[in-house]
């Protein structure tokens, strides 16, 4: 049955996030049906609505810091709600505490991506505050207590869970990592196609460079968990070896256009990517991996090119295209051997001093704080978050006044939930998320529309509830749109259990809109547009630069210390890249320099791959050359690099004009062509043109990118 599932579906079933929402599900539901028989209606609502509160920050997470984050959950969350119940029956005392909690809860933000989901809990606890005051009927501090018990209740579930699924988790992190490498490498094959566009698979290739972060580098305790980190490291010199062979595709494009060589080329970057699939799938499912692919053909096909090529070359272009030619068959050579050994790595259990021999791995982790300083240094209107903040609550407040207005109010919090749920600190991201709200009200609305309309029982109606809170937990962060649908058709049918007969379809569609409207409408009101915070992160990508620069060249860095040095530089270009496709979804008149910024990205992800092909050069064929007078040229060029980079953060630190009239000065050519014998020590020298290149090309285009911002 398995084999006719597509891949991306399996991928979805076994993976990490289903796994964690049909988790979220069963304590839902669960907790939901326990509190409902043990102490009827009043308890189930009271205790239900800090179940759903705390499971928002139920995400896949290290069991250590799960501790912390659902604890934080239930006190923020609890103490949000008893405000809201003392405030609760005046409209201008809940007012002021809408504003209260929802520009704290705005502010946490500040802790970046992993604050999120806590942020969303504390807004829920308005909506879930404002719905529940027509239906329930105990004293304020018995609500208080009974949402207190919900919510303990799931942390206490959630902690159990986590405690048989840490191991489980890390290989699912793991797999979703190798997945994307698949998929890298079947966007690199693409490049060998001599009619390939090659913007747009760059565009495709940068889309993929958000790589899963060192999730498996936490809490390695025992062989299993090295194990896992094993396969993590493995994979990322795979990427290395795909990355440096980026350097070379015009001029082979060029060379060997028309010819099979590019064809088998392509043939072995898309059996590697296969091959990368398979060990995934493996890994997702606990399995042993399959036999590896075979790829003997196609590497004894080019091997006879090779040699048929070298007979042939009557000058030194052709010599000149023979060697990039065997350079690039060695590193895609190099990547199927790595390729291959993970499926000996999946099969073999590692010691823990054997992860990058045994150094602290911290350094690789995203540092995770609660120092309140982190809060309050984000109180100026120059922080995007504080600004973030500040529209959000307005737009939150103005939802509640509107929401008081309207003559069908029994429903109406539905407003504010719709605007909690759109705001964010992007404004494109703001847009994406409207129009996935409003399409996924209208899916789910009909789909509930469906299904209520054959008056099916109680007990299926249950499933089906129980399956919209899975789906919501599993796709709230990939793809809102669905995720909407399916809160759209939990929020109906929770109404449906609580009031049999109720058919809030209508209400649901024009709170949407209502919602919808108003968040858009503030998306404007102290706007955080991509180009105020691009100077920064170039500036960011820059120093980057330097340091992958120094960690190669500089020839003293450690294997950590370079591995971290490839991994904040790959990071921050995916950083930038991931803000300028963001800007060209604001409007026209936001949109700078976004020529520039194409090109600008394009070099700084060339220079990380020409970084890559010199060390794979130098650990290849460093036994050519000669050794203390190579030392002495990374030496000079690492000095000359520096001095260029340096020179390409000027304009982001001081006055761009100034920077302009340096721009021109120690511009670097690659070395002629001065002999017939393309040797090591000449590929080293040509390397370290191209190197020194492209770092001047960064230099004079970050002063025109400054300009134009």
């Amino acid at each position: 049955m398995q084999a006719f599932i597509p891949l991306e579906i399996k991928k979805i079933l076994f993976g990490q996030l289903f796994l964690s929402g049909l988790q979220a599900a069963s304590g839902v539901i669960g907790l939901a049906l326990l509190f409902y028989f043990l102490g009827g209606e009043n308890l189930a609502l009271g205790a239900v609505s800090g179940v759903i509160c705390v499971s928002v920050v139920d995400i896949p997470s290290p069991r250590k810091h799960k501790f912390f984050e659902l604890l934080l959950a239930v006190l923020l969350t609890g103490a949000g709600m008893y405000v809201m119940i003392l405030c609760r029956d005046s409209v201008w005392t809940t007012g002021v505490a809408v504003l209260v909690i929802s520009f704290l809860a705005a502010m946490l933000v500040s802790y970046g991506k992993k604050a999120m989901p806590l942020s969303f809990s504390l807004f829920f606890v308005i909506v879930m505050a404002l719905g529940k005051a027509t239906g329930y009927t105990e004293p304020a501090e018995i609500e208080a207590l009974h949402f207190m018990l919900g919510s303990v209740c799931y942390m206490a579930y959630a902690l159990l869970v986590s405690s048989f699924s840490e191991y489980r988790n890390k290989q699912q992190m793991l797999a979703d990592s190798l997945f994307a490498l698949a998929k890298y490498l079947r966007v690199k094959a693409a490049f060998y196609e001599a009619d390939a566009d090659l913007d747009a698979c760059y565009g495709a290739l940068v889309d993929k460079q958000q790589a899963a972060r060192d999730f498996v580098f936490r809490n390695i305790r025992n062989e299993r968990d090295a194990q896992l980190a094993r396969i993590f490291l493995g994979a990322l010199d795979i990427y290395e070896y795909i990355l440096s062979s980026h350097t070379d595709y015009r001029l082979l494009q060029q060379h060997y256009a028309g010819t099979d060589l590019l064809m088998f080329l392509r043939d072995l970057s898309e059996k590697a990517a296969q091959d990368m699939e398979g060990i995934a799938y493996s890994n997702l499912r606990n399995r042993e991996t399959r036999h590896p692919i075979n790829y003997a053909a196609e590497l004894m096909v080019i091997e006879h090119e090779i040699e048929r090529l070298g007979r042939e070359a009557a000058n030194d272009a052709d010599r000149h295209a023979l060697a990039v030619l065997s350079g690039t068959r060695d590193r895609i050579r190099m990547a199927i051997n790595s390729v291959q050994q993970l499926h000996m790595v999946m099969r073999t259990r590692a010691q823990v001093k054997d992860v990058l021999g045994g150094l602290d791995l911290k350094p690789f982790l995203t540092p995770v704080s609660a120092n309140p300083r982190v809060l309050l240094d984000q109180l100026n209107l120059g922080s995007p978050v504080f600004r973030h903040a500040i529209r959000t609550t307005l737009a939150m407040v103005c939802g509640y006044a509107v929401a008081e207005s309207l003559p069908y109010a029994t429903h109406s919090y539905w407003v504010m939930l719709t605007i909690a749920v759109i705001m964010r600190s992007s404004f494109s991201l703001t847009r994406q998320r409207r129009l996935d709200r409003i399409m996924g009200n209208v899916a789910g609305c009909i789909l509930t529309a469906v299904l209520l309309h054959f008056h099916p029982p109680q007990l299926a109606v249950l499933g089906v509830l129980f399956m919209a809170v899975a789906i919501v937990h599993t796709f709230a962060t990939i793809q809102y749109r669905y995720a909407s649908t399916a809160a759209c058709v939990m929020a109906l049918l929770q109404l449906h259990f609580i009031s049999p007969g109720s058919f809030a379809i209508g209400e649901r569609l024009l709170d949407t809109l209502v919602g919808a409207a108003l968040a858009f409408a503030f998306s404007y009101l102290f706007p955080n547009w991509e180009h105020m915070s691009l100077p920064r992160q170039i500036a960011g990508l820059l120093r980057a630069n330097r340091r992958y620069a120094g960690a190669i060249l500089g020839m003293e860095a450690t294997d950590a210390q370079y591995r971290l040095a490839r991994k904040q530089l790959l990071d921050l270009i995916a950083i930038v890249s991931g803000a300028y496709r963001r800007m060209l979804q604001e409007p026209r008149n936001q949109h700078r320099a976004s020529a520039q910024l194409q090109e600008f990205i394009t070099r700084n992800y060339m220079f990380a791959a020409h970084l890559a092909a010199l060390r794979l050069l130098l650990q290849r064929r460093g036994g050519e050359l000669g050794m203390p007078l190579s030392a002495a040229q990374l030496r000079e060029a690492n000095a000359s690099v520096q001095t260029v980079l340096t020179a390409a953060l000027t304009p982001f630190a001081a006055d761009a004009a100034a920077a302009g009239a340096s721009a021109g000065a120690g511009k670097t050519h690659a070395p002629e062509v001065l002999d017939d014998n393309w040797s090591a020590a000449r590929l080293l020298d040509r390397r370290l043109g191209l190197i020194l290149d492209e770092a001047s090309e960064i230099r004079d285009m970050s002063v025109s990118v400054a300009q134009a911002l």
